[in-house]
């Protein structure tokens, strides 16, 4: 099964998922190698992943493009807070990640 929206020339994949009792025939590949060529057949500019970068998705050699995310709160008392609880959040699962990597945050 595979969740995509058309849209702006390119064909946006949201999310891929199979039955794992498959798994030896690797459907996850079937299925994105099968929307892939149909982009193409439809003349789309491009087939894009989304989400976090995966090993399997190498195999297309995907340009891989980073983004970024802004944040702007308004100066008053529910922006202020709503900033800090952000903030908060954000360091919390930072230090999560380099708990469980065992890197330095």
């Amino acid at each position: 099964m595979e969740l995509a929206v058309e849209a702006y020339g390119r064909l946006w994949s949201l999310k891929i998922g199979y039955d794992e009792v498959f798994g030896a025939v690797a459907p996850g590949l079937q299925l994105a190698h099968a929307t892939i060529q149909a982009a193409f057949e439809r003349r789309l500019q491009s087939y894009e992943f989304l989400g976090v970068v995966e090993e399997w998705q190498e195999r297309w050699k995907p340009a891989r493009r980073d983004y970024e995310l802004a944040m702007i709160y308004p100066f008053s008392r529910g922006g202020i807070s709503g900033a800090a609880r952000d903030v908060l959040a954000a360091l919390s699962q930072r230090r999560n990640q380099s708990n469980r990597t065992g890197e330095e945050a």
